[in-house]
């Protein structure tokens, strides 16, 4: 059992952008379930000092109940091959939330920003980085494989929450 004082952290391993693509290298994040939001946003600004968690302005961090801090992107040029080459570890980032707060759209909002996190990082190792994550037109296999790993970060965190009895309670 846990220490509900206490932050509480666990891994999500094996997402991966393209489950088709025999190239795509798997990835994992650290999801922690934070006491309370104070404690999220206090331990975001210590994991990153970035301008964006000392803001105090509504709608920014101050009032979030779950953040998705991405890990950087990282390449070397590689002169025999004359460009650049990704040499990004699989960790993706952290992802956080304020036990007691949790609802199915917080969720879902922040595993939408790791899934776009870990596609970008896929499309950089693939295609060089512009930034983008590009899903083509109509539904198609790059929105389908979206699509799959979105489920797929969704389910994880869904079931560790489940564990963890972290589930904002009805009416509160």
């Amino acid at each position: 059992m846990f220490d509900p004082e206490l932050p509480c952290r666990a891994y999500v391993r094996h997402v991966y952008a393209d489950r088709d693509d025999p190239q795509c290298r798997g990835r994992y994040f650290l999801v922690v379930f934070h006491p309370d939001p104070d404690d999220m946003r206090r331990a975001a600004y210590r994991h990153d000092k970035s301008s964006a968690y000392r803001t105090h302005r509504p709608g920014s961090v101050d009032d979030a109940l779950g953040l998705w801090q991405p890990a950087s992107a990282r390449a070397r040029y590689d002169r025999k091959q004359r460009m650049w080459v990704d040499t990004t570890p699989p960790f993706a980032g952290v992802m956080r939330f304020a036990r007691g707060h949790l609802t199915p759209d917080v969720i879902a909002h922040e595993s939408t920003h790791a899934a776009l996190h870990i596609t970008r990082l896929h499309d950089w190792s693939k295609d060089g980085h512009d930034g983008r994550a590009d899903f083509g037109d109509d539904c198609d296999l790059a929105e389908e494989a979206f699509a799959y790993l979105l489920g797929d970060i969704v389910q994880s965190v869904t079931a560790l929450v489940e564990q963890l009895g972290a589930w904002r309670e009805h009416g509160a």
